[in-house]
Order: C-alpha cells, then sequence, then structure tokens
C-alpha cells in the first residue's frame, strides 16, 4: 500500500495522504488521547478556538490550542503536530512544536483551563500546513 495516492481529475492531479491502517502508540496527556506514528503526534480538536481573535486581536481570527504536556514532548521527540479538527477525515492541518511555542509565548497566549496550560496558535496558512487525507 502507497503512503500517497495520487488522483487524476479533469487534467488536475491531487495527492492525498493515505492513512488507512495507520498503526501507532496511544499516549495521553491531561486526559487527551493523541497517536504517535513515525515521527507524527496526530490528535483530534472538536472545534477551533473561534473567540480568539477578539481576545487577541488575530485576523484571520481563529486557533487551535493544545496542552503543554503534548507540546513538550511532540518538541523533545522531534514529532511533527498533525491535528483533526472536528468531524473532518478528508484532511488533518500539520504544525512544528518550536513553532506553536514561539507563538504561543511572543503572543502571551498561554492560558490555563483548570489544571491544563494550553499553548494557543493563529490557525493560518502561516503556520499550519494543510494534508488532504485519502478516504
Amino acid at each position: 500500500m502507497s503512503l500517497y495516492d495520487f488522483i487524476v481529475e479533469n487534467g488536475k492531479i491531487t495527492v492525498k495522504r493515505n492513512l488507512k491502517g495507520l498503526k501507532g502508540y496511544k499516549r495521553v496527556f491531561a486526559g487527551e488521547i493523541f497517536l504517535e506514528h513515525g515521527k507524527e503526534l496526530f490528535f483530534r480538536i472538536e472545534e477551533p478556538y473561534y473567540s480568539a481573535g477578539k481576545r487577541y486581536g488575530w485576523t484571520p481570527p481563529i486557533s487551535l490550542g493544545i496542552n503543554e504536556q503534548a507540546l513538550f514532548y511532540a518538541k523533545r521527540k522531534k514529532l511533527k503536530l498533525c491535528v483533526f479538527v472536528g468531524d473532518g477525515k478528508d484532511r488533518y492541518y500539520e504544525a512544528d512544536p518550536d513553532t506553536w511555542i514561539r507563538f504561543a509565548r511572543q503572543h502571551n497566549s498561554i492560558e490555563k483551563h483548570g489544571n491544563t496550560r494550553l499553548y494557543i496558535m493563529q490557525f493560518s496558512p502561516k503556520y499550519f500546513r494543510t494534508v488532504l487525507v485519502a478516504t
């Protein structure tokens, strides 16, 4: 099985990542479940942080957050962060942990929710790379 599917429609080639049968190690940080696969740490966020733009003055106004334990684990192990958002299965968004940490520190966007510290980063193509998934 190939890691990527190449789809040709109307003369346009689309490359999609094939995640069927993806196996890895389950990791739990602050009660959240992550999947470590090779040099990637996958997780799902139910919905973006829509009010971040208003709170921090960002455009586009949407952001994503990750708990501190998972973020620093990914940094230490040199893993890419791979985020599925909502119920979407056709794409995920890849980010670098060093960029996420630097962004949150520069914008003072580290928040405490209960006993968990969340690092918040603006959801923008400048910081996240979209990876299409073959479904």
